[in-house]
């Protein structure tokens, strides 16, 4: 037979395993979030790098400042997109009609 003691004994090892239970659940919550932090930092790299790639490439292939000649010249060759500030004005759009693709 079990007496007052084996009772007290089951009932310590009882709160000592909701315990052990409770901190591994905290230790787990713990580690996902630690996973989702890195993976937001890592996603926050990627894009930081993808921005600045874009960034690089627009700045390599702008003109600012240029001639009516070198707005003229990618419409005369492979193409490409032209923009400039004269856009919509009636004197350039008659000048550059002729090159138009």
């Amino acid at each position: 037979m079990y007496g007052r003691a084996d009772g007290e004994l089951l009932e310590t090892f009882a709160e000592q395993l909701a315990l052990v239970i409770e901190n591994t659940n905290l230790i787990q919550s713990m580690v996902e979030k630690e996973r989702l932090k890195s993976e937001v930092m890592l996603a926050r790299e990627i894009q930081q790098a993808l921005l600045d790639a874009a960034r690089a490439r627009r700045e390599a292939n702008s003109i600012r400042g240029g001639t009516k000649q070198q707005l003229q010249d990618p419409m005369e060759g492979a193409g490409g997109v032209v923009y400039g500030g004269v856009c919509g004005r009636a004197w350039w759009d008659e000048g550059v009609k002729g090159h138009r693709q």
